[in-house]
């Protein structure tokens, strides 16, 4: 039977990475499905082939749209451009999602998508007068066996005169969420509201993603699934506490002083919170909804009674993922420091809650049974009294030797009947006991042992990787780069050491090459000299020979230049150019500015000359 209760609805699943691409695909494989009128004819078909709660008549209602990143949404015009926009959104994260795939091929990594399905509550809803037959988790339609008739529920529709409030209260949902996820109205790629099944719902399909900026990429994001859905080491500052819970009484636990033990939320804790909210959240906005809780509809993966073919690929989803539960619970666990830790508590509290569930059902099954052991009492007492009267007609009748025999053979058949009943029933609870313990017990027990094995096994292999890399470190790393270190600094040495001898030889070179050009000028050259003396003088002291040596006048005059650019030199006087060119005024100003050192060697000279030697003559 349908409920009609107005409760509101929101149910997560999450999407494991196996690859980027897988992961991709696997979004588009989910969108084919949740945005059908978009995919196009075939996979309406399709869908309506294998789930007979669609009504393809009204597939063409449906509402697809895509995040327009603008802050808003817009009629989604195929599915590539909503996986193309998750797509790009991945590819921001600062650090990239790990992946991998368990050992049936499917994606067993961390958590990069999830999808949100939300119920319009039954008060905007009506029947809208066509009926279908319901799938069970085998797949074949329920009931029909035995010539009973089979299960007929009807499909719902928004009321007319509730389109505006129906139109208020997916607008609000879908704030709700933008204020939920970690990525606010960004995170949410895009979704359905499916209008052609059992009963008009909402379909989202969003990510975990948390801005992130860093210095050169103000637009990196962050994967906040642990902090916003799983457990994360932050959670007993961000979040409020709740009460501690014995694991094997499951009552609270409270410490010395009586005060309550808190702990942290955890991730039940986080979806019941985010849960309460959103009913509060509707309540405040004036949408009629009930305030209390169903139980029912709480635990259950798809909130609302929709018996059709979501629940037979529910349950056929749920039997694969059993399996890799455990693994995958670790490999989202250990993104913290402290998930080994919590996971073996969330494994001790599910074998706690597992017990819990055992003793009931051991106590539902005693109770079965003394049920069962009252009935075979009252069936005695009527087999006793069925024997009585047996026995009072047959003395009546004067049949005493029949009567005897019958009464004994009734109260042996009786009591025999008893007494079967009573053994059948006590071997049945008690196998159905211990069979239901066992099973407990050792599924319990083997998924401890495995997480246990896990968390020693990663123990072992974070220590053995620790000593290897400081054993590399002493042994090979380090030797090896002492001697690079000192290879490099005699290289550096021996470079400047061979760049001073070349820079000394390089100057002992100048220095020669200096000499030999300062040894290379004359102190005096004659033919400067006559160059830069008048011709017709130079002319006639050629001709003019000396008296004593017999030489030319010339000659000689060339020597007496030599020594008086000499004593000169002694005297810093002016350069070779400058004595050789300047003229005779220029001469005496520059001698009578320093001295009369040169006219009185000269008139030494005259002095040692003998008399009647005239200038000019030696």
């Amino acid at each position: 039977m349908s409920d009609t209760a107005s409760r509101a609805s929101m149910d997560f699943r999450s999407m494991q990475s196996a690859s980027p691409a897988a992961d991709a695909t696997r979004r588009m494989n989910t969108l084919y499905e949740s945005m059908r009128k978009t995919a196009g004819p075939q996979a309406v078909a399709m869908y309506a082939a294998q789930n007979p709660a669609i009504n393809p008549d009204m597939t063409r209602f449906n509402r697809d749209f895509v995040n327009d990143g603008e802050g808003g949404y817009r009629t989604a015009t195929s599915l590539k451009e909503v996986v193309d926009y998750g797509t790009a959104r991945r590819n921001r994260l600062s650090r990239p999602i790990k992946g991998k795939l368990d050992k049936h091929g499917e994606g067993a990594g961390e958590r990069h998508a999830q999808t949100i399905v939300m119920q319009l509550p039954m008060y905007l809803l009506e029947e809208d007068g066509t009926f279908y037959h319901p799938l069970g988790k085998d797949g074949l339609p329920k009931d029909g066996k035995d010539d009973r008739p089979l299960v007929s529920l009807p499909r719902y529709r928004i009321k007319p005169e509730m389109q505006k409030e129906a139109d208020r209260y997916v607008e609000a949902v879908m704030d709700f969420q933008a204020a939920l996820l970690p990525g606010g109205q960004d995170a949410i790629h895009g979704g359905s509201l499916n209008l052609d099944e059992h009963r008009p719902h909402l379909q989202l399909l969003v990510d975990p993603f948390a801005a992130n900026p860093r210095g050169k990429e103000p637009d990196a994001l962050l994967n906040s699934f642990s902090y916003t859905f799983g457990r994360h080491p932050k959670d007993k500052i961000n979040f409020p506490l709740r009460q501690k819970v014995d694991k094997r009484s499951r009552r609270p636990v409270f410490d010395k002083a009586g005060d309550p033990v808190m702990v942290a939320i955890g991730a039940d804790g986080k979806m019941e919170m985010y849960h309460q909210r959103f009913k509060d959240y509707l309540v405040e906005k004036g949408f009629a909804i009930e305030a209390e809780r169903d139980p029912v509809r709480h635990d259950r993966r798809v909130v609302g009674d929709m018996i059709d073919y979501g629940e037979a690929m529910d349950a056929a989803r749920e039997a694969q993922e059993q399996s890799q539960t455990a693994m995958a619970d670790l490999g989202a666990a250990l993104e913290t420091e402290d998930s080994a830790a919590g996971l073996m508590a969330d494994l001790a509290a599910e074998i706690d809650v597992q017990k819990v569930e055992l003793a009931a059902e051991r106590r539902a099954a005693d109770a079965r049974a003394a049920e069962v052991i009252a009935e075979a009492e009252r069936t005695l007492a009527a087999a006793r009294e069925r024997a009585a009267h047996a026995e009072s007609a047959g003395y009546d009748a004067g049949l005493t030797a029949g009567v005897a025999e019958g009464r004994e053979q009734g109260r042996a058949e009786g009591l025999s009947a008893v007494q079967e009943l009573r053994e059948e029933l006590e071997t049945a609870v008690e196998d159905g006991r211990k069979q239901g313990y066992k099973e407990g017990y050792d599924h319990g027990r083997e998924r401890g042992r495995v997480a246990a094995n896990i968390e020693y096994d990663l123990k072992v292999a974070r220590l053995e990787e620790r000593e290897a890399a400081v054993e590399r470190w002493e042994t090979e790393t380090a030797p090896a780069l002492r001697d690079e270190i000192r290879t490099e600094i005699e290289n550096e040495m021996q470079a400047d050491r061979d760049a001073a001898t070349q820079a000394r030889d390089e100057a002992e070179r100048d220095r020669d090459e200096v000499k030999r050009r300062l040894d290379a000028i004359p102190v005096y050259d004659p033919a400067e000299a006559e160059k830069h003396s008048p011709a017709e003088l130079v002319r006639h002291l050629k001709k003019m020979r000396d008296a004593d040596s017999g030489k030319p006048v010339l000659e000689q005059a060339h020597h007496l230049g030599v020594q008086n650019y000499e004593a000169e030199a002694q005297g810093q006087g002016v350069d070779q150019k400058t004595f050789m060119t300047e003229t005779r005024a220029e001469r005496n100003e520059r001698l009578n500015a320093r001295g009369v050192r040169l006219s009185a060697s000269t008139e030494q000279q005259q002095k040692k000359r003998p008399q009647g030697q005239g200038p000019g003559q030696s």
